[in-house]
């Protein structure tokens, strides 16, 4: 059972564009200056006042004006439905009362500005009155409803005219907690199952733990856990945990080391909810007392810095089923030139693999992974920020690798890459190295946020590791960091199997392809690769990126 909390209000425009939550029980007053009439556009102002930290926007964000030297006032740009006030040097926060979901939740306690208090206001009790008649009951009303699921929609509600600008088309950012006393804004959202917070992080206690969330609203979502394990090895090597989501099982993740997972939310779990309750059970939560000199006798297993939600694409349900490969005259033959397809493909790293793949088609791009090797875990964190940092000298190292005539690999510790340089020890005296590779990454930085905010490339993402294939918890916070950049789409590769021969390509969620390989080269030989499968994957996830285009989705 969830203890009793304050449960958070939600609001926001009338189009629906810009939403946000009050995490904490606001203030309230009604103001009757002029600016504040006019701000409105209404005989007074109505406003609810909370600390600023204890607000967030769960989607979009209002445009500003500067209303005068100490204040500006939010709205929607799209609508322009007023949202907020703010003093500029001010740590709280005044929310117009109308843009609630249920604006009789707050009841104002004073009044100001009274100055401006319109005479004729004391008689509007007197005036005659009528509810919303009959001559209304035609309109078409394309007002977001007043909550993230207005009550009493059906679970499917693919059937309900929207305007386009509401359709569920891409991959937003709708809510995100923070924990930790620095910076978070989790508190208020914590059930049962916490540790008390410290400066960056919570962690759980106990076997069981418990997250309050407003509701995201229609469609399937994404529910993205940025934590790391507890573990002790070999006597504790990783962390189970459970996720229910109001009530109901959802999956179960892994965790080994820090590392961000992710799992889909489907809409029928949130269909008919005023919330989303997040239930979490850890089962190998331990004392770290029982493994160790370490006197904390707390029960722990996770340790939680982040919490998302986010809005995923309408699915879609496209496939290319595979035939073992094409070589590349076959490909010639149906109009399609090998370099031109794997041009339009960028590596994510791993190893070395699929830029071996375009150097044996003749094709040569530049790319910031091409070349590298770099942990699918440390991917999303990068990507998110930009890889930030990458390419100062003071992160670069360098090391030799092989037997006889030796190569050289630079690896940026900010980032955790490891860049194969292909240049040998007999080649570049060692003081040029760092140098020569600090001002290549920058160049290669650049050109991968070009790239991603452009959204024309498909980014490819791989494990050569038959005994840990990828799964979508893994890929889903590397897509959405790239969808943080821009309109990405990416390609993950898993070994083939009876329902998938190699050479298929799926799609289910727009933007996001899974294509299936024959063989996973050992890393220390990655040329024992198969090209011809891999020639008919990038064609199959070439035509389904086409098709997506078409049907107007994410990537396009």
């Amino acid at each position: 059972m969830f203890r009793r909390r304050f449960v958070p209000l939600t609001g926001g425009c009338q189009c629906g564009a810009v939403r946000y939550a009050m995490l904490a029980q606001p203030d309230a007053s009604v103001c009757h200056c002029r600016m504040c009439q006019k701000a409105v556009g209404g005989p007074f102002a109505a406003f609810a006042t909370l600390a600023r930290d204890k607000f967030q926007w769960t989607r979009g964000a209002p445009a500003v004006f500067r209303s005068s030297s100490i204040a500006e006032r939010g709205f929607c740009a799209a609508c322009g439905t007023p949202l907020t006030y703010q003093g500029v040097e001010d740590d709280k926060i005044d929310v117009t009362i109308g843009s609630l979901d249920h604006p009789q939740a707050i009841t104002p306690t004073r009044a100001v500005g009274i100055e401006g208090r319109l005479a004729w206001l004391r008689s509007l009790a007197d005036l005659p009155a009528a509810e919303t008649g009959d001559a209304d009951a035609a309109l078409v009303n394309y007002q977001h409803p007043d909550s993230e699921m207005a009550p009493g929609l059906p679970a499917d509600t693919s059937g309900i005219e929207r305007p386009p600008e509401a359709a569920n088309r891409k991959l937003l950012l709708l809510q995100e907690l923070v924990f930790g006393s620095n910076r978070g804004n989790a508190a208020c959202c914590l059930g049962a199952g916490w540790s008390p917070e410290e400066p960056d992080f919570n962690w759980t206690s106990g076997q069981q733990s418990e997250i309050a969330l407003p509701h995201p609203g229609p469609g399937d979502v994404l529910l993205e856990i940025d934590a790391f394990a507890f573990i002790e090895k070999p006597a504790l090597p990783a962390q189970h945990l459970f996720v229910s989501v109001n009530a109901t099982p959802l999956g179960c993740l892994l965790f080994t080391d820090d590392r961000r997972q992710a799992l889909r939310v489907p809409a029928s779990l949130l269909a008919g909810q005023s919330a989303m309750r997040l239930e979490f059970r850890h089962p190998d939560a331990g004392r770290p007392s029982d493994y160790s000199a370490n006197r904390d006798d707390r029960e722990l297993a996770l340790c939680f810095k982040r919490l998302r939600v986010f809005s995923l694409p309408d699915p879609v349900h496209l496939r290319c089923e595979g035939t073992g490969g094409i070589n590349v005259q076959e490909l010639a033959a149906s109009g399609i030139a090998a370099t031109d397809l794997l041009s339009g493909f960028e590596s994510l790293g791993d190893n070395c693999e699929f830029g071996v793949v375009q150097r044996r088609a003749g094709c040569e791009p530049l790319g910031l992974l091409r070349f590298s090797e770099m942990q699918v875990a440390r991917l999303a964190p990068a990507i998110e920020h930009g890889f930030e940092g990458m390419g100062d000298p003071d992160g670069l190292d360098y090391s030799l690798i092989g037997e006889g005539r030796r190569m050289y690999r630079v690896h940026d510790r900010k980032s955790h890459l490891i860049f194969n340089t292909l240049q040998w020890e007999d080649e570049i005296e060692p003081t040029l190295l760092v140098p020569q590779h600090a001002r290549r990454f920058k160049v290669l930085r650049d050109k991968f946020l070009e790239d991603m905010r452009d959204g024309s490339k498909i980014f490819v993402v791989r494990r050569n590791d038959a005994a840990r294939p990828l799964s979508e918890h893994e890929i889903f916070p590397v897509f959405a960091a790239l969808n943080q950049h821009g309109p990405c789409s990416l390609l993950f590769v898993t070994l083939a199997d009876e329902a998938h021969p190699p050479g298929t390509v799926e799609m289910e969620v727009p933007g996001l392809l899974h294509g299936f390989l024959d063989m996973l080269p050992p890393y220390h030989d990655v040329h024992q690769l198969s090209f011809n499968v891999w020639l008919q994957v990038c064609m199959h996830a070439k035509a389904l990126h086409a098709q997506m285009k078409q049907l107007n989705y994410i990537g396009a």
